[in-house]
């Protein structure tokens, strides 16, 4: 997973090897669900990407999970 983060908006590149559900989203860090977006992805490179430009400055959590499997990153608004 790869994360590029320029305090407007946030991509987020990662690749998997098959067939997978897949849900990507941004949360603050007491949970609240601010953007989602879920698949089914083909095997291979994918992107997701958020507009944080209307959120405040500060930290939040993206989360991605691959068939049941979830990565969680925090990610800073400056």
């Amino acid at each position: 997973m790869f994360i590029e983060n320029n305090n407007e908006t946030l991509s987020v590149d990662y690749f998997n090897a098959s067939t997978a559900e897949i849900s990507c989203g941004i949360y603050t860090v007491n949970g609240m669900v601010l953007a989602e977006q879920q698949e089914t992805a083909l095997g291979g490179a994918h992107s997701c990407s958020f507009d944080l430009s209307q959120y405040p400055q500060g930290i939040y959590l993206l989360r991605l999970i691959v068939n049941g499997q979830a990565y969680t990153e925090k990610v800073a608004k400056k």
